[in-house]
């Protein structure tokens, strides 16, 4: 006979991963991740990428404009801004000017979620982000030029260097359905 099924440890207040079932883990801030290279290794792994919930989500993906990203700032309050993205081997990637406030405010605290304009059809993601520095993805670097025609790496006088967000879904929200 089976026993309970294993408690998730990624939610909060689950026992640590080879802990006994008695031990529960105090819920803890996500810690922030330093500025790196492409490929540069992680201090630890982030969650793995997830890929789209299904063809329509993923067709959607690759033809939205926009999306919103949503971060917080060192008070707690939620910091809404439009992006242009794309969504490549399932991961979000955004390109930004370092001295964004979402840049501040992942470097801060690296959990963001991102939805799609449309209200109608929600798509609704959280993640977490890592904040790249160049060279970019040469792949990404081409795909943000097809999609949009712009040059994600180009800095802008005055703005600072450009990064770019590599953001992994940890959950998929709301597909499709209107609440």
């Amino acid at each position: 006979m089976a026993g309970p099924p294993e408690p998730d440890p990624t939610l909060p207040g689950a026992p640590l991963p080879g802990a006994p079932a008695s031990a529960v883990s105090e819920p803890r801030p996500p810690q922030p991740e330093a500025s790196r290279p492409f490929g540069a290794p992680h201090a630890s792994p982030a969650p793995h990428a997830s890929p789209a919930p299904d063809s329509e989500a993923a067709t959607r993906l690759a033809r939205e404009r926009n999306v919103w990203l949503c971060t917080s700032r060192a008070n707690g309050t939620p910091h809404v801004t439009p992006v242009w993205f794309v969504h490549h081997l399932g991961r979000w990637w955004i390109g930004s000017d370092e001295r964004a406030v979402k840049i501040r405010n992942i470097r801060r605290s690296p959990t963001v979620s991102l939805a799609l304009e449309d209200g109608d059809h929600p798509l609704v993601a959280e993640g977490t982000t890592r904040v790249l520095t160049t060279p970019f993805p040469p792949e990404i670097v081409a795909a943000f030029r097809e999609k949009y025609g712009w040059d994600v790496s180009a800095s802008r006088p005055g703005a600072g260097a450009r990064v770019l967000l590599e953001v992994r879904t940890v959950r998929w929200l709301l597909v499709g359905t209107a609440q």
